[in-house]
């Protein structure tokens, strides 16, 4: 099990149209972790951001420059934006380094990224759209059998299967008008 940990020194999340800095204790490790797969900026033994790091997804995207890390998630209907200040340049080049097998790290250092500067790059990260492949087929060999086992024992499957439902009959009742 690998655990990789890098210091911070501060971390905001774009929330309403600014960067809220969240408000740091002295005595408590402002940190991004990365254990199996999993992302995490932690503030001690709180957990403010968490991210799954599928090889290949296409919902993250991230920005590194001079030591400072953007990464916009898309969830559903919205995009989660957060960014994060490495205590040292060599921690953030090493993070960036390493998340490079997992996403796109755009505006890393280096013949490529050009006289871009910051607040460009944060601009430029504010204002893309993550867009999503279309789904692939579900293949034979995926378990599909145990996924619907799951779905029954779940005590809102009925629900969320009435929900459906709905929707379906509403749908349909406006493709007959």
């Amino acid at each position: 099990m690998e655990i990789v940990k890098w210091k911070l020194s501060k971390h905001a999340r774009w929330e309403e149209g600014n960067w809220k800095l969240t408000r740091t204790e002295p005595n408590k490790i402002l940190a991004l972790m990365i254990q199996e797969l999993q992302l995490m900026v932690l503030h001690g033994d709180v957990v403010l951001e968490s991210l799954f790091l599928a090889p290949g997804n296409k919902m993250i995207k991230s920005v590194y420059r001079n030591g400072t890390l953007v990464i916009a998630v898309k969830c559903q209907d919205s995009i989660l934006k957060f960014r994060v200040l490495f205590s040292s340049h060599f921690d953030g080049e090493e993070c960036a380094s390493f998340l490079e097998k997992y996403m796109e790290v755009g505006g890393s250092e280096g013949p490529k990224s050009g006289n871009i500067t910051l607040p460009e790059m944060l601009a430029k990260c504010l204002k893309e759209d993550i867009f999503l492949p279309a789904p692939e087929s579900i293949t034979s060999d995926f378990p599909l059998e145990d996924a619907v086992k799951l779905c029954i024992l779940d005590p809102g499957f009925s629900k969320l299967v009435a929900r459906i439902e709905k929707i379906i009959n509403e749908m349909s009742e406006k493709e007959k008008q």
